[in-house]
């Protein structure tokens, strides 16, 4: 995983083009074995015994059936993504969307697929049907995200690496990024849009309130893959930062 990583950030590549290189180089570092293995094992064949022969030929198999496997089954041969994390306002969908326009890869955001698929919007679903709902259909579509075949840029909710095993789940499945912006530039943001938020609606100290929640979803944040802690910067500046990363 940390090798198609780099292979995809430092090259400027795609995803699935680095994972390719290392699939190929693995099975073919396998063909390369079972040719020595061949070449050696013919040159002695006539001395070996009956049970030794038969050894030979289990591991002969053995050879083949790995080499087939790897170039067969689906589950090896899956898409990685780009996962954008942090704290509401952050600038997660606008990272994304820039991302998704300068690699060519195809962007989503978590919080559109939700209200897309349940024709309300996200203060709608907290209010009527309450966050325990929304975190479990978060988690939904997330694993529907990752099980796709075609590698994206994904916009995260802020407290979508916060629930379940999301955390896990997206390392697993690809590279994250943490955008770590400063408390004071996201209470400015946040001022202008806090009637949009349903976690921010009745709240009297902004301030205070985004302190703490930052103080609990920091521990799930930092075990980001990169962390991007300026974000007043040029999406060239910005993949530049990854890459140096």
């Amino acid at each position: 995983m940390d090798l198609i990583a780099i292979l995809f950030i430092q090259n400027n590549i795609s995803i699935t083009y680095a994972r390719d290189l290392i699939f190929i180089a693995y099975v073919g570092h396998l063909v390369e074995l079972l040719w020595e293995f061949n070449s050696c094992v013919k040159s002695r064949y006539k001395y070996f015994s009956p049970t030794e022969k038969e050894g030979l030929l289990i591991v002969k198999m053995t050879f083949w059936e790995t080499i087939i496997y790897f170039l067969t089954d689906n589950t090896y041969i899956s898409s990685m993504h780009i996962f954008l994390i942090g704290y509401m306002g952050s600038g997660k969908s606008y990272w994304a969307n820039k991302l998704a326009a300068y690699y060519g890869i195809p962007f989503m955001d978590i919080d559109d697929e939700i209200t897309t698929q349940e024709a309300l919007s996200i203060s709608e679903i907290f209010n009527t049907k309450g966050e325990a709902y929304f975190r479990k259909l978060e988690h939904t579509i997330l694993q529907q995200i990752i099980s796709t075949k075609e590698e994206k840029i994904i916009a995260c909710g802020g407290g979508t690496p916060c629930f379940y095993n999301n955390m896990k789940n997206m390392k697993s499945a690809g590279i994250t990024i943490w955008l770590n912006i400063p408390t004071n530039i996201l209470l400015q943001r946040l001022q202008l849009e806090q009637a949009k938020r349903p976690l921010l609606q009745d709240i009297d100290d902004i301030k205070v309130f985004i302190e703490k929640q930052l103080q609990k979803r920091e521990m799930y944040y930092k075990q980001a893959d990169i962390i991007i802690n300026n974000t007043n910067i040029s999406i060239e500046e910005f993949v530049k930062t990854i890459q140096h990363v």
